[in-house]
């Protein structure tokens, strides 16, 4: 028997539409504003934070986003955040996941999260 998981199969419970991939993005921002162009940020971007500084002092950001594949969720911190400078780590998750306490969710986060797809 063939298992699936949310990951695997976009029409969740039957749903009539395809769940959205979401990714868990982290880049280097080498700006000192590291804030978002916009507030909030467009649609896509689920939630943000600083995790904190590399080395150089450069703000670590991440973000949780929702994207067709890899490349799009490149191409929404791109237009976010025209300053980023070096990809950390790019990660598919469930459509359930939530960030762990470290990532607090401030209102507009948590209207998003909740009512995406």
């Amino acid at each position: 028997m063939e298992t699936t998981t949310k990951l695997d199969n976009p029409l969740e419970g039957g749903s009539q539409h395809p769940i959205v991939p979401r990714f868990w993005v982290s880049w280097v921002q080498r700006s000192d504003d590291h804030r978002p162009l916009g507030y909030p940020p467009h649609e896509p971007v689920l939630g943000w934070w600083r995790s904190g500084y590399d080395s150089e002092d450069n703000a670590t950001l991440c973000a949780l986003i929702e994207a067709a594949d890899e490349k799009a969720a490149e191409e929404v911190i791109r237009k976010e955040w025209p300053e980023w400078s070096e990809w950390r780590f790019i990660e598919p998750r469930d459509h359930d996941y939530r960030a762990g306490d470290r990532f607090p969710l401030s209102d507009w986060m948590e209207a998003r999260i909740n009512s995406a797809n």
